[in-house]
């Protein structure tokens, strides 16, 4: 049940019902969410191949058919169907010499001891002939039109960025109320922590960076409030327009797993990367959260646009 479910997630072909289904063995089943992250993986290991060595093959294909008078033979067809008709003309010797040069590039660059769990299921070594012949046919197929289309990494960035709404606040000022005759001995710092998250909220967030530096570098945090106060720190960097400062922060959530911001740390440690131009680890955060309810129908729209 789980490997068709695997096999459909990767060929998109998952219904409603099996999203639901899809998504909550990803919440219930730590080996079943590893494989569906080396799923990812593997597909963000061949775009990174092929943006290494898709410009020069494109270019000594087209030389090839121009050469060989492929374009003047059929000019009547649609460039998709040329180029899959040159691609057959190639041999299926060479496509599988090909497959077999992708599958050595990523051996020789560690892909596979860097992701491959202890036990592989059979869908996990054919997806990496699958993606691969797959890449071959899309990138000649599609590769003309794409190679022109540049992606704007600061313009995704400024497209899907908003700021987390202050969540926090409440809360605080649900523990002010309730202090009681005796008084809250943290009060103080409560306050000052209330004022930093008014100062967030107002967009003001150079000043933001410096109360909330200042708290938590002061150990003037209460500890149920620690991690949300690193977290709109990081928040404050990133829209701030310091997206390293920001990936610092939001680095202290990695060892929690499936905690209340799990996925909104992943979406904003996305961003992050975007802003730093770094977009292949983007693509990876964005990978696993189109298995997430929240954030499903943002990843996927950005990975559309990247």
């Amino acid at each position: 049940m789980k490997e068709t479910l695997l096999e459909k997630y990767v060929l998109q072909q998952l219904d409603s019902a099996e999203k639901k289904q899809f998504e909550q063995f990803c919440q219930d089943d730590e080996s079943f969410q590893q494989e569906v992250n080396l799923i990812n993986d593997i597909i963000i290991g061949m775009e990174h191949y092929w943006s290494k060595k898709t410009a020069n093959k494109i270019t000594h294909v087209d030389k090839e058919l121009h050469t060989e008078g492929f374009f003047e033979r059929i000019p009547n067809s649609s460039l998709e169907q040329m180029l899959i008709n040159g691609i057959e003309a190639t041999g299926n010797h060479e496509l599988s010499q090909t497959i077999d040069q992708v599958e050595q590039e990523l051996v020789n660059e560690g892909f596979f001891e860097q992701t491959e769990p202890k036990t592989k299921t059979p869908i996990i070594r054919l997806l990496t002939y699958v993606v691969a012949a797959a890449s071959i046919i899309l990138v000649l197929t599609f590769g003309w039109q794409q190679m022109t289309n540049t992606v704007n990494p600061q313009e995704q960035f400024a497209s899907h960025f908003e700021p987390y709404p202050d969540q926090l606040s409440q809360a605080i000022e649900l523990e002010l109320s309730e202090q009681g005759f005796a008084g809250n001995p943290d009060e103080i710092n409560l306050k000052a922590l209330l004022a930093a998250m008014d100062i967030y909220a107002q967009g003001n967030y150079a000043i933001a960076i410096n109360d909330f530096t200042e708290l938590l570098q002061g150990n003037k945090v209460d500890q149920a409030y620690q991690l949300n106060a690193q977290f709109y720190l990081g928040l404050s960097y990133l829209a701030d327009e310091q997206p390293t400062k920001a990936l610092e922060q939001f680095a202290a959530f990695e060892p929690i797993k499936n905690g209340a911001l799990t996925t909104t740390i992943q979406w904003y440690t996305a961003l992050a990367h975007l802003k730093n131009e770094n977009i292949g680890l983007a693509k990876k955060q964005l990978m696993q959260l189109k298995s997430s309810k929240e954030y499903q129908e943002q990843a996927t729209t950005l990975l559309e646009n990247l």
